[in-house]
This record gives structure tokens, sequence and C-alpha cells, in this order.
């Protein structure tokens, strides 16, 4: 197998200088697991990338920016339902395309969630769900406060 400007696969190899070494079959083997590994990794790019596009006519993205203070001892408590809530919100809503749980590095009391929806039917649609209204309440036993803004994203578009 050559490439462009490359030599082809038998040709002199510098460390033996006149002489040829021939493909073996691990060389063979190794850049057929090199190229599967590729297309595996960009197989698994594709779905994410096609998800995360926008349906015609569907309207725009809606984000939602919470702040939370969490106070110290329920911090661990607040960060388990935290995940509990974006992986279900991830798996089981066709809608949500983003679910994000930030921790600022200067702010040890503060959590952030960064939710993106296809829509503003799919983010009414998460607010029903049986995971979120049990992130909600967990939540509020912790002692949590929240700051929100719900926005349209206007890029990317």
């Amino acid at each position: 197998m050559t490439y462009h400007n490359e030599e082809p696969e038998h040709a002199e190899s510098p460390n033996n200088a006149g002489t040829r070494s021939p493909s073996t079959r691990r060389t063979v083997l190794t850049r057929a697991l090199a190229v599967a590994a590729g297309l595996s990794l960009l197989s698994g790019l594709m779905p994410l990338t096609a998800e995360a596009a926008p349906h015609k006519g569907s309207g725009p993205a809606i984000v939602n920016v919470v702040t939370f203070e969490v106070p110290p001892a329920g911090m661990a408590s607040f960060l388990r339902i935290s995940k509990v809530n974006s992986r279900a919100s991830r798996k089981e809503e066709p809608g949500c395309i983003g679910f994000d749980v930030l921790r600022p590095e200067d702010e040890p009391n503060s959590v952030m969630l960064i939710e993106t929806y296809r829509n503003e039917a799919a983010y009414k649609a998460h607010r029903v769900t049986p995971h979120f209204l049990a992130f909600v309440k967990g939540a509020q036993e912790i002692g949590a406060t929240r700051t929100a803004h719900v926005t349209k994203r206007y890029y990317p578009d």
C-alpha cells in the first residue's frame, strides 16, 4: 500500500540499505486494526452530530443555564442527584441534546447545569419527567437555592 509521496511497502529500509523488507502479517494486521479503530471512532461521532442537528421548522434550541448554591453538607448528595437527572435526560428524552453538570473552580458551593433542548416543546416535556421532579424534590430537601436563565440559542444555529 503506498500513499502520495511515499515509498512502496517493499522498498529498501534505511536500516538495512540494499535489502528489501516485505510486509509482515503483523504489519498488515496493525494497519488494519488502526483503520478499524479510526472507523469506529468516526462512527461513534456520527450519531452525535446527527442527533445534535436541529430539525427544520422546530424552532431554536433552548438552553437552560441554572446555578445552584448548595450547602457544603449536601454537596455529595446534590452531585449524585444531578448526575442521575443528567443521565436520564440524555438517555430518555430525545429532545435533550446536552446536559452538563459543572463545578466552578473558585466557588466550592456552586454547581451549574447547562441543559440544551431541541426546542421549546422538548424543554417543557423535560420539566414533567419523573427524573426531573425527583431532582427538584431532592434539591429542595438538601436546601439548594437556584437562579436560572432560560435562553434561545442564537449561535450555532
